[in-house]
């Protein structure tokens, strides 16, 4: 009978149904008590007891059949899976891998890493994203890792294989983003999705995977943050894993590729960082020189930062000299045909220093043979200019950019106003032509015949 009961009990401690058993067990027990024992005060304490017993037990057995969840606070929480044949094994690998992963990732309150425990691994053995993202979701983490380990017995060793499998599935995001993750990821972690090492080199292969583990999660959180908007905390992770890289003279493939996505990667939150502070009603200019110039570090040169520098410096210092030489360089880079946003920089300087109606048009024309994303951004730049400072010639290019937008109304009066101040009657000839050409001549018609 003992025999059958320390079977019964093995088989089912701990596990969900074992609950009903349990409480169909203590009724029992408390029943019996109530018919044996006499003393019904005894009889109560007993019964308490039990209830006790039973409550103290369905909440471990709960605990035990539940999955561990990330704090709710938590912003970059990480999921761990760990095959392994044995507890021992499952083990080993949590605290020689995972647990130095977690050293080099430099987990806070706001970061955790988190398991599923041995006993649950077959429940969340799953590959399916849509189980996937809802698992994500009931543990408030960010992402998957993966880890299947295997091992056998050789002459006077042990050989193991440890597969390494970073998938990113993050419910928030698009499916287009979370392809981009999983694309970077196999890349990045190509050198770790299979390792092969004996019990001798056991520590010293976990280690240096821990440690590349944790570069490629860095570098997959900064990325995250990128893309969900969060420059700042994009560029905290990135900044200091680009220094990490860069201090170390590892010069492995893996490496390499994690260190050259990195860089373009601390390029674009900068660049970014900028754009932001460019767009601030109350914008700090010497902000947006300095994130354009640490931008510049990692990428030299590039014609996004040269186009920027332009406008900061003007706007800063209505330095044309300075900004003209980057728009120089802006037209020598091998992208600057399929990008005309140089064009009309060159077009509003031109306007700005007051040159003949002639070049101003010219150049204007020449920047409208190439799309800008947004023309409303330019006039509101150009008439932003003009409340600032009395200059005749950006009313005749805001003139240009409303017929752009086919406001005929504003633009007429806008033309009304540049030629009063120029103390002219009428366009010069070849001016009209080249709005006639672009616009028609109707519309044109319309517009000059007051």
């Amino acid at each position: 009978m003992p025999e059958v009961l320390g079977n019964f009990f093995s088989k089912y401690y701990k596990q969900p149904r074992s609950i009903i058993l349990a409480i169909i067990f203590a009724i029992g027990i408390i029943i019996y008590i109530f018919l044996k024992v006499s003393n019904i005060t005894f009889a109560i304490i007993l019964t308490l007891v039990i209830i006790s017993i039973l409550i103290f037990y369905i909440i471990d057995t709960i605990k035990y059949n539940s999955i561990p969840v990330a704090n709710e606070f938590s912003e970059t929480s990480v999921l761990i899976r760990i095959y392994a044949k044995t507890k021992e094994e499952y083990e080993d690998i949590k605290f020689k891998l995972v647990e130095e992963f977690k050293q080099y990732l430099s987990i806070n309150e706001k970061n955790e890493v988190i398991y599923i425990p041995y006993h649950l691994m077959d429940k969340y053995k799953f590959t399916d994203d849509e189980s996937i993202i809802k698992l994500l979701k009931k543990t408030n983490c960010i992402f998957l890792a993966t880890i299947k380990t295997k091992s056998e017995d050789i002459k006077d060793d042990t050989q193991y294989i440890t597969e390494i499998n970073l998938g990113l599935i993050h419910p928030i995001y698009e499916k287009r983003i979370s392809t981009l993750f999983q694309k970077e990821f196999y890349m990045l972690g190509s050198s770790t999705n299979r390792l092969e090492y004996t019990k001798k080199d056991k520590m010293t292969t976990l280690e240096t995977t821990a440690k590349r583990l944790s570069y490629i999660c860095q570098y997959i959180l900064g990325r995250a943050y990128f893309l969900n908007g969060n420059l700042k905390k994009a560029g905290e992770i990135c900044d200091k894993l680009y220094n990490v890289l860069y201090s170390e003279t590892s010069k492995k493939q893996t490496e390499n590729a994690l260190k050259k996505a990195t860089t373009l990667l601390c390029y674009d939150i900068h660049i970014g960082l900028s754009r932001v502070e460019n767009m601030k009603e109350d914008k700090n200019l010497d902000r947006v020189e300095e994130e354009l110039k640490i931008a510049n570090h990692f990428v030299k040169d590039t014609y996004e930062y040269n186009l920027f520098m332009a406008s900061c410096i003007f706007l800063k210092d209505r330095d044309i000299k300075k900004s003209k030489e980057y728009l120089n360089i802006c037209k020598q880079n091998k992208t600057s045909d399929n990008n005309g946003e140089w064009r009309y920089s060159i077009a509003f300087l031109s306007a700005y220093e007051g040159e003949s109606e002639g070049k101003v048009i010219y150049k204007y024309m020449q920047a409208l043979k190439k799309e800008y994303h947004n023309i409303g951004e330019l006039i509101y730049f150009i008439e932003d200019v003009c409340q600032k400072e009395e200059k005749n010639m950006l009313k005749f290019a805001l003139f240009i950019l409303y017929l752009e937008i086919n406001d005929y109304q504003v633009a007429k009066k806008l033309l009304q106003e540049y030629l009063k101040s120029e103390n002219k009657t009428m366009l010069e000839e070849g001016t009209i032509n080249r709005l006639k050409s672009r616009y028609g001549s109707q519309v044109i018609k319309k517009i000059i015949n007051f």
